[in-house]
């Protein structure tokens, strides 16, 4: 059977091979007739307006928190997670070099959309530096507890505990120093004016000389067939 098959490829082959040329040229005129039609539909189409689009965009700055001397977050890192998307499609954001400042914009049709994005942003921004803050003064007051009661015992064995004492006051001071994550500046809008993006209608041009090549060569093996049939027959058939 795989035997008979392979002759028969082997025949079709040799059958087509003496007309490779009559079908290449199918083959070309095929793809011209594909160009032609683009390039024909392109000049009927009418070419598209395109009007003018107004968009909002929202501000909002947030100041990062401190724990002690460091940023609760660094600004970066926060630019860094709302550009991989932690804030959605809509919201961008940038820091200004050496401050604990993020500037978080949004665009969108309407204000309420835009507004909408930039606040359960900062929200989200919000409740986890105050949570890293949270962790860190629990951190400080347990510190704190635990020098306590070392202290206690060593006045109790009247020794000296200016050391731990001083690890107190260290303790305290990075605890006053510590501050939440607030909006420092609410929404403000801005309109932006912006072209409307058209897409051109109908199949590309890649796509219709695709279809004109196989065309073409659909046809060229066709007439091949047809004249071989003819040459054969017509005896026959006159």
């Amino acid at each position: 059977m795989e035997e008979a098959n392979e002759i028969s490829v082997i025949a079709i082959i040799k059958f087509f091979k003496p007309h490779r040329v009559t079908i290449l040229v199918f083959f070309f005129i095929g793809l011209l007739f594909g160009a032609g039609a683009y390039f024909f539909k392109q000049s009927k189409t009418p070419v598209p307006v395109s009007l003018p689009v107004t968009m909002y965009q929202a501000e909002q700055v947030i100041v990062v928190g401190k724990m002690g001397d460091s940023p609760l977050e660094s600004p970066s890192d926060i630019v860094g997670k709302i550009s991989y998307g932690y804030c959605g499609p809509l919201v961008h954001a940038e820091t200004p070099i050496s401050t604990y400042l993020v500037k978080l914009t949004s665009q969108a049709a309407s204000k309420t959309e835009a507004s909408d994005a930039l606040n359960g942003c900062t929200d989200k921004i919000i409740a986890d530096d105050n949570a890293i803050l949270a962790n860190y003064q629990a951190s400080l007051k347990l510190q704190m507890g635990n020098a306590q009661i070392a202290i206690n015992r060593f006045i109790a064995l009247n020794q000296d505990a200016i050391g731990l004492q001083g690890m107190i006051l260290d303790l305290q001071s990075q605890l006053a120093k510590s501050k939440p994550s607030v909006l420092m500046q609410d929404s403000t809008f801005s309109a932006i004016t912006k072209a409307a993006e058209v897409k051109s209608d109908g199949p590309s041009l890649f796509l219709l000389l695709i279809i004109g090549g196989i065309l073409g060569l659909a046809s060229g093996v066709a007439w091949v067939s047809a004249k071989a049939w003819w040459d054969a027959n017509k005896t026959y058939l006159q």
